[in-house]
């Protein structure tokens, strides 16, 4: 409940912000993030097998001890967010622009009101992005999946909605991986095991593919036979 109010005020102040700012700024800001975003979901699966090549594998503890191959999962994560994290700054350089050119729409009394509304509705697209990020990252941890499970409007965002599809093989690979985590925790299977499963579930959602799994094998970053 507390998070289903959070994410309606948090677009209520998204609108409030948008109508004040302008249409041109928020229409800069909302392409602007399209952009990113695209290129960090397009990126992500090169850079992220490019990561697990030159990158050491982590060997985890506790709950997920002895699933080496998570390590595939954690580097296509950390692309995702790196390339969005790099290319913000250049996001920020296009707002300062766009913030520009609504000044001089400002100054026409016609465009006042229209840009006001429309800028309101852009600003509701980019508060949505920004949330789908946030739960994306709150969902990753183990220890939040409760908390977004609870929550009617955070489960629509993140799973049935207009970006979903592009983290799929992220969120899903997370989802099937939760009752293998409870598995090893109570011992029912070896770490071997797991890792055998994680890589099968890596590979239905397509975020690898078995090419990808053969050459971290012979660079024996994986030992899973």
């Amino acid at each position: 409940m507390i998070l289903n109010i959070l994410i309606i005020i948090l677009f209520g102040i998204g609108y409030h912000l948008g109508s004040k700012n302008g249409f041109i700024k928020e229409i800069g800001a909302l392409v602007g993030l399209i952009v990113i975003y695209g290129i960090a979901f397009l990126g992500k699966g090169s850079l992220g097998f490019l990561f697990c090549k030159i990158f050491p594998f982590f060997t985890f503890s506790g709950r997920i001890k002895g699933i080496t191959s998570l390590n595939v999962l954690f580097y296509h994560i950390l692309a995702f967010f790196l390339i969005l994290s790099i290319l913000y700054i250049g996001y920020s350089i296009w707002m300062k622009f766009s913030s520009f050119i609504q000044k001089l729409v400002n100054y026409t009394i016609i465009g006042i009101l229209p840009s006001k509304i429309l800028g309101g509705l852009c600003a509701s697209i980019i508060t949505y992005v920004w949330i789908f990020i946030t739960l994306l990252i709150l969902y990753i941890p183990l220890h939040s999946y409760a908390n977004i499970e609870n929550s009617f409007l955070a489960r629509k965002i993140l799973y049935d909605s207009p970006l979903s599809y592009t983290i799929n093989d992220i969120t899903k690979t997370i989802e099937e991986m939760k009752p293998l985590v409870i598995d090893i925790k109570e011992q029912k299977i070896s770490p071997k095991e797991s890792n055998q499963k994680l890589i099968k579930i890596m590979i239905k959602y397509k975020l690898v593919n078995k090419d990808t799994i053969e050459e971290l094998q012979r660079l024996g970053k994986l030992k899973i036979e």
